[in-house]
């Protein structure tokens, strides 16, 4: 986490600076347009309403870099971001100990994912799940690890079927292409504080 937050911060202050040229060379512009012959007396006052202008534009660029930019092969490389991008629906198999892992059925989750945060939902015909805390942990050679914390709640078409939480932890393999990994839910809440725990098989990203 610490790493995560300093790394936060030198990504803040990068794009401040980046922000900053086009500021200044905005500032230049907008003088020689209005006075013509512009003079190259700055004062003070000048100096800081650039500055404070800057900051508009950084919360662009950052908010741009957040959702985008550091998704860039090149970008990643040069910041050593280390984590791979997941977002998107993912399609495979689950199997669970509510049936002693007799069958497999199919699951799909989905991931949204920017450069400071994670979140994975799953949809069934039965319950919706979202997960209440997540983070994805990098690993080496690309691989990382997606934990996080669910609530799953009961749709109205599905009787008896409990409302609970649970965990999760995926593990990211083959630079970002495979998923697998292993969930388990609340005994207090599940079944009659039955609880279960199950494994997701081979998700891959689903085609466009």
């Amino acid at each position: 986490m610490k790493d995560k937050n300093e790394k936060i911060v030198k990504v803040v202050i990068g794009c401040y600076a980046v922000a900053l040229i086009p500021t200044v060379g905005v500032f230049f512009l907008w003088n020689f347009l209005e006075f013509g012959n512009f003079s190259w007396h700055i004062a003070i006052g000048d100096i800081l309403n650039v500055l404070s202008s800057n900051i508009a534009a950084t919360v662009i660029l950052y908010s741009l870099f957040n959702k985008y930019l550091w998704r860039i092969p090149l970008i990643k490389k040069l910041l050593s971001i280390e984590v791979p991008y997941v977002g998107g629906i993912w399609i495979g198999e689950l199997v669970s100990s509510y049936d002693s892992f007799a069958t497999s059925q199919p699951v799909e989750l989905e991931f949204f994912q920017t450069f400071t945060d994670i979140r994975e939902c799953y949809n069934s015909t039965h319950a919706v799940e979202e997960s209440i805390a997540a983070e994805i942990l990098p690993e080496r050679e690309g691989n990382a690890r997606i934990v996080f914390v669910y609530k799953t709640t009961a749709t109205a078409d599905r009787k008896g079927y409990t409302s609970h939480e649970g965990a999760a932890i995926l593990h990211v393999q083959d630079d970002g292409k495979l998923i697998t990994g292993e969930y388990f839910n609340d005994p207090m809440c599940y079944q009659n504080r039955k609880a279960t725990w199950g494994k997701y098989i081979n998700l891959h990203r689903k085609p466009k």
